[in-house]
């Protein structure tokens, strides 16, 4: 039945004709989560290091991405960011499992799931501990961001078969717009993590590093990319793209290292645990 209602303006009714006015139905709101967690392979034991998960709030879902929720026991947990966003869109993105399509330490880790599911958010987990270790290998969303766009579509439509209407196009697009990162976009989250750690010491050389630094990031980028797609054709095995992935990564550890060693300095400088953090992937 049609609700009715009038409206009294300067003597004259006006009937609205309707299913009655609402304000908005809330879709939901999503939370990043960080936990402090163990160094992993080839980190010091003192390099902070967070596990990340997501919350829905409205719907109490929780995603572990690959490891311990918030709702688990442990301390030195926090938020790092909260938005609104489509908790059912988020679920259908993630897939039963809540993978979010990521397979752990071939295409991304937890933090790369996690912003798979934050997308409807359009947040993410770069204030965690660690994001500036993954972030050069597997990129802010992992490997195989076609695979990644047709999934947020496909969620989308998921949840509009049930609710008309209820994820815009303009949300969608949003969404994969954030997915088409450049490696621009990512050499920013490394740069900030390096210059924090070097520029102190480094003074009035940390322009210099940091353009050599710069060449490190996209070189890394361009070779991964490379590999991925080579993996993703079948052209090469799971287990030698990861081994490949990682001899990548242990020249670029040994090149960070000669680059922020003071050239002005004749001993011989150990390669610094911050800097194999910066580059490490977890050696299983």
């Amino acid at each position: 039945m049609i609700d009715r209602r009038s409206l009294v303006i300067g003597g004259t009714t006006i009937v609205l004709a309707g299913y009655g006015i609402s304000a908005p139905m809330k879709v939901g709101r999503l939370q990043a989560w960080a936990m402090r967690t163990g160094p992993g392979p080839g980190l010091p034991q003192s390099y902070p290091l967070d596990h990340t998960a997501v919350v829905g709030v409205t719907t109490s879902k929780q995603w572990g991405c690959f490891g311990r929720t918030a709702a688990e026991d442990g301390e030195e947990k926090r938020i790092i960011a909260e938005a609104d966003g489509d908790e059912l869109w988020a679920t259908e993105i993630g897939g039963a499992d809540g993978s979010a399509g990521i397979e752990l330490d071939v295409t991304g880790a937890c933090q790369q799931c996690s912003n798979r599911l934050l997308l409807p958010a359009g947040i993410d987990v770069n204030k965690a501990h660690g994001n500036e270790i993954t972030t050069p290998l597997f990129g802010k969303y992992g490997f195989g961001i076609p695979a990644l766009v047709t999934r947020i579509k496909d969620g989308a439509h998921a949840v509009n078969q049930n609710f008309p209407g209820r994820i815009s196009d303009r949300a969608v697009a949003a969404a994969v717009k954030h997915v088409q990162v450049n490696n621009t976009e990512e050499w920013s989250v490394v740069e900030g993590y390096l210059e924090s750690l070097f520029r102190p010491s480094l003074g009035p050389d940390w322009p210099a590093c940091k353009a050599d630094l710069s060449h490190v990031y996209y070189a890394l980028y361009n070779y991964r990319e490379a590999l991925f797609s080579q993996y993703s054709k079948g052209h090469i095995t799971k287990a030698d793209f990861v081994t490949r992935l990682q001899g990548a990564l242990s020249g670029a550890i040994q090149l960070v290292a000669e680059i922020v060693t003071p050239s002005k300095s004749n001993a011989a400088v150990a390669i610094l645990p911050e800097v194999q953090a910066a580059f490490v992937l977890h050696n299983n």
